[in-house]
């Protein structure tokens, strides 16, 4: 606790440190000590690019929003696995955070962060030293990180005007950095006077990374999990975590810790994280040391040979806890129905179309009807006549669709031959059998009328079994 002696004195009275800033690049230099090959790949990266921030200053505390994520100075910048926050003190202008792993965890890390501020001048400075122990092999390094913070306008200030008087500029005084303008912006503040965080909404989605973790027989790992809103602030929610199917060889911790021991085989092995409901599935990979080097060598994992991206899941409902896939499977629901429906019309549409199609055709306007004996419809598969208004074949091992019969293109039905009783062709005066006059143009006597359709009232002869109107079955005429 002695280097918070140097850290300022919260000041009674002072400007607002609240307003928009301009982030450096975060620098990290890393020293490296004792590293075998059984610690894997040496330690790299922990840096952040520069960009815009909006500092938020809540009571003896700030919440720094940007470049690429959320931070207060109560916590330690750096988010190593099972890692806590042990000491803690500041004020308005000096804060000083020690975070350290659990004493009984086989890879101890104790992280300090420091941040000292002015009125318009914010410096970040965090050392970090790590000792793992991992078959009987010592790992040590140490890394430190640095960035600092530029006032670009300060909560409560007004927007720079265009009509404004330049300010004079004095010889003697040095000559300020050149900071880049502020964005133009609507008359409303360019920046809420809170944090967007100020208030946390409802869960949105939950992320686990990394995706995919390859890991050596003997070696553990600690993957993350965070549960967000839709302003993409964490959630003070712990998920849980389960194995799926996974062999003896392989546990995990509440906190997600994976153990993969010495005689564990090569394969993979799906993990999930939950909350209430809710999973995201990620992948372990066990993999021998030959194995890992060339996977190492790929684009999909990093220098850990973690992969770089993130296992979502997506809580569509709005909160945790709700039925998982509700509003997917009632649009489900929804879209069955619109394609029944359309198949439907589809349907009718289709038999509609074969109906007109098979019409008997109705004499053009300005057309004589067709008269005579032959007008009505034919068969065309049995050659059978039918009165007119009938569609379909009265017979019941044909009912084909009916076609016009006029007298262009049927004759009056032939004779009669008074030897065989046989009916000739129409036209034909002789019976080909017998070589007999049989009466030429004598119509065949007509058929006796037995049945009657209850529908529409047609009458058939006695061989008729269905009405060629509406396909109703005929019943005897009284």
């Amino acid at each position: 606790m002695l280097g918070l002696t140097h850290l300022p004195e919260a000041a009674a009275a002072g400007p607002t440190l609240s307003g928009r800033w301009q982030a450096s690049a975060m620098q990290g230099a890393w020293s490296v000590g004792d590293w075998g090959e059984a610690c894997g790949p040496r330690p790299t990266g922990g840096g952040d690019s520069a960009g815009p921030a909006v500092i938020s200053q809540r009571g003896g505390e700030l919440v720094i929003q940007g470049p690429n994520r959320t931070y207060t100075t109560n916590q330690c910048w750096e988010l190593f696995p099972g890692m806590t926050v042990v000491s803690h003190a500041g004020g308005q202008r000096g804060w000083r955070t020690e975070c350290r792993t659990a004493a009984g965890d086989p890879r101890q890390a104790t992280i300090t962060t420091t941040i000292v501020a002015s009125d318009d001048y914010i410096n970040f400075q965090e050392i970090g030293q790590y000792q793992f122990v991992v078959n009987r092999q010592n790992c040590t390094a140490s890394t430190r990180r640095s960035r600092s913070f530029r006032l670009l306008r300060r909560e409560g200030e007004p927007l720079p005007s265009a009509s404004s008087p330049p300010v004079p500029a004095v010889e003697s005084a040095p000559a300020a950095p050149v900071l880049p303008p502020p964005e133009p912006s609507p008359p409303a503040p360019v920046e809420p006077p809170r944090s967007a965080c100020a208030s946390l909404g409802e869960p949105a989605r939950l992320e686990v990374r990394p995706a995919k973790k390859l890991l050596r027989p003997g070696e553990s790992f600690v993957f993350r999990a965070v549960v967000l809103d839709q302003a993409g602030c964490a959630l003070p929610l712990v998920p849980t975590w389960t194995l799926v199917n996974a062999p003896k060889t392989v546990s995990v911790t509440r906190s997600g810790r994976v153990e993969v021991t010495n005689s564990a085989e090569e394969g993979e092995v799906a993990l999930d994280a939950t909350a209430s409901g809710r999973s995201a599935r990620v992948t372990i990979a066990i993999v021998s040391a030959l194995r890992y080097d060339a996977l190492l060598a790929s684009d999909e994992f990093d220098s850990s040979g973690a992969s770089r991206d993130a296992a979502i899941a997506v809580i569509a409902s709005g909160s945790i806890g709700a039925g998982p896939g509700a509003s997917d499977e009632s649009g489900a629901q929804r879209r069955w129905v619109f394609l029944s429906i359309l198949g439907l019309l589809a349907l009718l549409s289709g038999g509609v179309g074969i109906a007109l199609l098979f019409k008997p055709r109705r004499p053009a306007p300005g057309e004589p009807a067709p008269t005579g004996p032959g007008v009505g419809s034919r068969c065309p598969t049995c050659g059978r006549e039918h009165p007119p208004g009938a569609m379909f074949c009265k017979d019941a091992e044909d009912s084909a669709p009916l076609v016009l019969s006029t007298t262009a293109e049927h004759q009056p039905p032939g004779a009669i031959c008074p030897v065989c009783a046989g009916e000739t062709d129409p036209g034909e005066g002789t019976c080909a059998e017998h070589q007999g006059l049989v009466g030429v143009g004598t119509a065949a006597p007509p058929r006796e009328i037995r049945k009657i359709c209850p529908i529409c009232g047609i009458q058939y002869g006695s061989d008729a079994e269905f009405c060629g109107s509406d396909g109703a079955q005929l019943v005897p005429l009284n």
